[in-house]
C-alpha cells in the first residue's frame, strides 16, 4: 500500500481510537489497532524515522 493510501487509512479509523468514542464502539479491536500502529511506522519510514 502507497503511503498516501496508508495515511487515508490512519485517518478513517483515527476517530475509532479516541478514548471517550472507544467506550460506545465496537469496531476498535487489537487487529484494527495493530493495522493502524502498522501503517503510522511505514510513513514515518517515508519520513526517515526510525
Amino acid at each position: 500500500m502507497e503511503e498516501a493510501d496508508k495515511a487515508h487509512e490512519i485517518r478513517k479509523k483515527k476517530n475509532l481510537v479516541h478514548a471517550k468514542l472507544c467506550l460506545k464502539s465496537h469496531d476498535v479491536n487489537e487487529n484494527v489497532c495493530r493495522q493502524v500502529i502498522e501503517y503510522l511506522k511505514d510513513v514515518l519510514k517515508t519520513k526517515g524515522v526510525k
